[in-house]
């Protein structure tokens, strides 16, 4: 059993501004500065399977360290925000939870495909 309850949400109307995450954000089941962290999970491989992870927002939010542990424990690698000059940090559901103070990250496929490496990888970006 988790030592903490753990809620799994489902936000909509990122593309419109957020609006999802904005309205838990401004009205949670539990108080945010109870909340240990907020994990989006924007998605899953859509293109096949990827040997890393990756995460929005290099070097801006505290979680990065974490999950490249989770990741090497589970024999994939990490790889901070392919495409840090796209400014997806602020544009993922988790943001509407980290300009509150509450430690947000979001993850998704990496590049490193398992059939084509980095270049099949960025290739479909």
């Amino acid at each position: 059993q988790p030592q903490r309850t753990l809620y799994f949400v489902a936000l909509t109307a990122e593309e419109k501004g957020l609006l999802g995450a904005s309205y838990y954000a401004a009205h949670p089941l539990a108080p945010l500065d109870k909340t240990a962290a907020v994990l989006n999970i924007e998605m899953f491989s859509p293109d096949g399977p990827t040997r890393d992870i990756a995460s929005w927002g290099k070097g801006r939010v505290s979680l990065e360290g974490d999950l490249e542990r989770v990741a090497k424990a589970r024999g994939r690698s990490y790889s901070p925000d392919p495409n840090l000059e796209a400014g997806f940090f602020y544009r993922a559901d988790h943001f509407a939870f980290a300009r509150l103070g509450v430690p947000a990250i979001t993850i998704g496929p990496g590049l490193d495909k398992l059939d084509g490496g980095v270049e099949a990888g960025r290739a479909l970006r």
